[in-house]
Order: C-alpha cells, then sequence, then structure tokens
C-alpha cells in the first residue's frame, strides 16, 4: 500500500468518525429533549383537569346568572368567571413554554435563558393563583349558595358561613400545597435534565 492511498484511508476513517460523533451528540441531544418534555406529563395532566373544572364552573355560574340579584353577587360571579377562565390559560400557556423549548435548536446558555423565563412566568402565575384562590373560594361559597335557593346569604346564613369557610379556606391551602410542590417537582427534575446538556 503506497502513502497516498493510506493517507486517502485515513482521511475517509476520520470523516467517518466525524460524522459518527455529529450524529451520536444529535442523538444525544434528542434523548435529552424528549426526557427534559417527558418531565412535564405531571404538571400537564392535573393542569389540564382543573381547567376543564375551572371551565365547567364557570359555565355553571354564567347559566345562573340571573340568580345574582344583588350588587355583591353580580361582582363574585363576574370575579369569578373571569378568573376561572384566564388563570388556567395563563398556567398552561407557562406550561407548555417550559416544556416547548427547543433544545436541539439552539445552545445552552439559550436554552437556560428561555427556561428561566418561562419557570419566572410560572411561578408567578402560582403565586398570583394563590393569592387569589382565597377571594375565588369566598365568591364560589357566596354563588353556590345563592344558586341552590338561599335568598340572602351573608345575613340568613351565619351559622353556614362559619362551617364553609374554615372548610374552604382548608381546602384552598391544601390544594396550593399541592399544586406548588408538584411544579417545584417537575420543574427541579426539568432542570436536573438540562444540566446534562453542559456535561
Amino acid at each position: 500500500m503506497e502513502l497516498e492511498e493510506m493517507k486517502s484511508l485515513w482521511e475517509k476513517m476520520s470523516q467517518n468518525l466525524k460524522s459518527q460523533k455529529l450524529l451520536t451528540d444529535k442523538m444525544i441531544v434528542q434523548m435529552i429533549e424528549n426526557r427534559y418534555e417527558n418531565k412535564f406529563q405531571n404538571l400537564i395532566l392535573p393542569e389540564t383537569i382543573a381547567s376543564v373544572i375551572c371551565l365547567a364552573t364557570a359555565i355553571f355560574i354564567v347559566s345562573h346568572f340571573e340568580k345574582m340579584d344583588t350588587w355583591y353577587l353580580e361582582l363574585s360571579s363576574v370575579f369569578a368567571v373571569t378568573y376561572l377562565i384566564i388563570l388556567p390559560i395563563f398556567s398552561l400557556q407557562a406550561i407548555y413554554r417550559m416544556k416547548n423549548i427547543n433544545i436541539s435548536k439552539q445552545n445552552y446558555k439559550q436554552t437556560l435563558i428561555d427556561y428561566n423565563q418561562a419557570k419566572k412566568q410560572y411561578q408567578q402565575v402560582i403565586k398570583w393563583g394563590f393569592f387569589l384562590n382565597f377571594f375565588l373560594m369566598i365568591s364560589v361559597l357566596l354563588l353556590t349558595l345563592r344558586i341552590f335557593g338561599k335568598e340572602d346569604v351573608i345575613v340568613s346564613e351565619m351559622k353556614m358561613w362559619l362551617m364553609l369557610l374554615p372548610l374552604g379556606i382548608l381546602f384552598v391551602i391544601v390544594v396550593s400545597k399541592y399544586a406548588y410542590r408538584l411544579s417545584k417537582s417537575t420543574m427541579s427534575n426539568a432542570e436536573q435534565v438540562l444540566k446534562e446538556l453542559d456535561k
């Protein structure tokens, strides 16, 4: 074998190794991207179910709006319907923004920047949701009592308020803690997967 033939063979082998390495790197990035996207399935399902419940509740309230005969019941209806439609949209939008970061088409730094922006947006939604859930709970209690036949729900149902309000507050705290833990766990798992890109 002559020197030129060996040199040519060596160059071909070198090119094959480079193309194999590129292919392997692409496959690794694609696997990481798939694992990253799958981490959000644990968050998307409960959020979607909650969104459907919110929408059904909003429709229920709107369908009984004619029973709201005082200013505070009308105001509660408008607040509850607006909240039950807007918050789930913002929440799902933020989750999908985090989930759909295109890892394979951008560098590690840009991926982290995009992820952190989406994460901050989702955390803002969670904070606003936690705060506004207490107002929603009071509104829904008012509306539910009125829809099911109580005349002056604030004055005549004081005993019921004393029983339902603590239960409602407990319910909001339990659900909010569950949502916070689930989202924190999901984001932590996603961040661990993203750190694999830096290796």
